[in-house]
């Protein structure tokens, strides 16, 4: 019997692994029955032959449940990372948020500051002090 998750299943599944070739090993798609992550029930099938036909289309026990392809494993866990760097303490819902823009926008969604907060702030300020030499030298009088 195929056992169905919820996000938050989901989520202790992925952090249980140790790196991206256990995430390979382990899974071999993220299948799920709604785009709302939130409300969703998620299939985490040990290899894409179980959640794909041949011609790459759901399997007929993935279709008979409703369940449709979501991301692939290793871009899923990805996200997670992404969001887990971004903003160490995300909920469930900020987790389901970022896996939705990435699915929708093929891109990681952006959290505004993390720039200054992962070191960010030592850039803008080499840029304002290469500004400032830049500027001296040029306003210095020629020989």
């Amino acid at each position: 019997m195929i056992e169905l998750l919820d996000l938050q299943q989901t989520l202790h599944a992925f952090a249980a692994c140790n790196d991206d070739d256990e995430v390979w090993d382990i899974f071999g798609w993220v299948m799920t029955s709604d785009e709302n992550l939130l409300d969703a029930r998620l299939w985490l099938p040990s290899s894409s032959n179980e959640a794909l036909d041949d011609d790459g289309e759901r399997s007929a026990a993935s279709a008979a449940m409703g369940l449709f392809p979501y991301l692939e494993p290793a871009t899923f866990a990805d996200v997670l990372k992404v969001q887990k760097r971004q903003r160490p303490l995300s909920s469930v819902q900020d987790y389901a948020q970022a896996l939705a823009y990435y699915a929708e926008f093929d891109a990681f969604q952006q959290v505004d500051g993390v720039d200054v907060a992962l070191g960010g702030r030592k850039l803008q300020h080499r840029r304002l002090r290469a500004r400032r030499v830049w500027a001296q030298a040029s306003s210095r009088p020629s020989i």
